[in-house]
């Protein structure tokens, strides 16, 4: 009897090296790259990483601008050396870079160089990095040139032996106490989550996939990595700009786009000259990130075709764990049919999916409970933290902190978020952190960061402030104080000044109560 079947991630490049050598793998702007071409390079990078004295197991993070052809060599150099990837996120902060950079030991950093002056500011705190590599014009001279490191490496597999248990991918999450966490990928759970969506998009070599989610977001690993895998072809832009998107859907014949948030099916749709572009090779236009309103999807669908799949899932699993296929979106139908356009759909494929009490007893349709999760894509737990990963991982199953029901069809709702996570234009958003900066002003004695509907940004950051008794501070004070120490994503769009916040007994503050009186300030209806 022969053993489970096993993969690691070098292999693909490896299976489309020998099926598809001459077929197109990877598109940005004039750069067009075949499958041999593509493992040329990344083959190369790999070999110089390893000449420059980095072994299997040194974390190796990167930093650009945008997505790039660059982003994806570098992915799949790291998986063949079994060297663990670090995305950094552009929009952080210099001290959210150092830390980040810290707490995952990073050995190695591949940076671009327009984002010198970000990395200079920093580079005197990165103690662990020992080899830094960059994407044009290196600001070191003892930083390495990519292109020149490619030239003098040879284009052959590295000898390294890769298995798939061992450690991917570390990615950066937020976490239920407020403090990042990084989680664990292993070869074999991102692959496993890649043959999630192979099977639910039935992706095959034929499929163009047109990815404008940032490189440090999660769907841009299992979705490149799917189409990859089936030796489909990879198109980059730099932004999610309605023309760029609309003008490679037309030009490469893009069948997949990935992904929707709110905020960008908004300025698609409101684009003037939407009607004009032929879009009607896309088969399946993915959105996720973020809630999406209802009067969106109302819009889109006519417009752009019934083609929508909303797929719901978190960084501690490689890959997804419930999709709302097109099918489902009826716009014009029953209301238990319209209904479930609130919902995230069903379970994927290999997904096991239960709506537990507080006792870890399953509950039934309609009741609401949380969800937990099992399934071979599950992170193998946090990165050094094993007591946040013992607080999640009970048994097998990773207890998500999201708050729901499933009806009788097993569709999901989710209702809301132990963890008060704030998603805001796709964008994780954890308050505490928030909090924290917002608390360093002298005048402010307590302040509460709430996510509150929003039509553009799905939800919106709203800072809510007690000042100390005869001091004084102003709204551009605050928002400024957040600006200077976070990620542009993370700063309130708005901050009201209160007497006094809603605290339990225990003194906790009452989130769910601000919400609701914000929500309704805001004058939002839902569906």
């Amino acid at each position: 009897m022969q053993g489970a079947f096993t993969m690691v991630i070098g292999q693909i490049l490896e299976r489309n090296l020998w099926r598809y050598p001459h077929k197109e793998a990877m598109c940005f702007e004039n750069t067009r790259l075949s499958f041999l071409s593509s493992a040329d390079r990344i083959y190369r990078l790999a070999n110089a990483l390893c000449n420059l004295g980095l072994k299997k197991g040194d974390p190796v993070a990167f930093l650009l601008p945008h997505n790039m052809i660059e982003a994806q060599e570098i992915i799949f150099a790291l998986g063949v050396t079994g060297m663990p990837i670090v995305p950094i996120n552009a929009r952080f902060s210099s001290t959210e870079i150092a830390h980040l950079v810290s707490r995952c030991k990073v050995k190695g950093l591949i940076y671009h160089h327009s984002l010198s002056g970000l990395l200079e500011s920093v580079r005197p705190s990165l103690k662990n990095v020992q080899i830094f590599v960059a994407i044009g014009q290196p600001t070191s001279l003892e930083d390495y040139d990519y292109e020149k490191l490619l030239l003098q490496s040879p284009p052959t597999p590295p000898d390294v032996s890769v298995k798939e248990s061992d450690i991917a991918a570390l990615i950066h999450t937020s976490g239920t106490t407020g403090m990042p966490k990084e989680v664990i990928w292993t070869h074999k759970s991102w692959l496993a989550g890649v043959r999630d969506i192979i099977i639910t998009f039935q992706l095959t070599d034929r499929d163009i996939l047109l990815m404008f989610t940032p490189y440090f977001h999660i769907p841009f690993f299992w979705f490149n990595l799917a189409v990859s895998y089936m030796g489909g072809c990879l198109v980059f832009i730099r932004r999610p700009d309605p023309h760029l998107i609309l003008e490679a859907i037309e030009k490469h014949k893009v069948t997949v786009v990935s992904h929707f948030v709110p905020t960008t099916l908004i300025r698609v749709l409101d684009f003037p000259d939407l009607d004009r572009y032929d879009v009607s090779s896309v088969r399946y236009y993915m959105y996720g990130g973020a809630p999406m309103p209802f009067g969106i999807l109302e819009r889109a669908v006519p417009k752009m075709g019934n083609r929508f799949i909303q797929l719901y899932g978190f960084t501690e699993l490689a890959g997804c764990a419930a999709a709302l296929t097109p099918e489902e979106h009826i716009i014009d139908g029953t209301e238990k049919e319209r209904r479930r356009l609130l919902s995230c759909g069903r379970e994927m494929p290999s997904s096991d999916i239960r709506i537990v009490d507080e006792r870890g007893r399953v509950v039934g349709p309609g009741v609401e409970g949380e969800l937990i999760y099992r399934g071979d894509n599950l992170m193998k737990g946090y990165w050094r933290n094993p007591a946040e990963t013992k607080a999640v991982l009970k048994d097998g199953w990773f207890h998500t902190g999201d708050v729901g029901f499933m009806d009788e069809d097993r569709y999901i709702y989710i209702s809301g978020r132990k963890k008060d996570i704030i998603i805001s234009g796709g964008e994780n958003i954890t308050p505490k952190q928030v909090e924290d900066v917002i608390c360093k002003h002298p005048s402010v004695e307590m302040a509460a960061v709430i996510g509150i509907p929003d039509p553009k940004w799905g939800e919106a950051v709203k800072a809510v402030v007690v000042l100390k008794k005869g001091k004084q501070a102003t709204e551009e004070e605050i928002i400024q104080l957040c600006k200077d120490n976070l990620a542009s994503y993370k700063v309130p769009k708005s901050v009201d000044f209160v007497p006094s916040l809603p605290t339990t007994h225990t003194g906790k503050i009452k989130k769910w109560e601000l919400r609701e009186r914000y929500t309704k300030k805001a004058g939002h209806k839902p569906l």
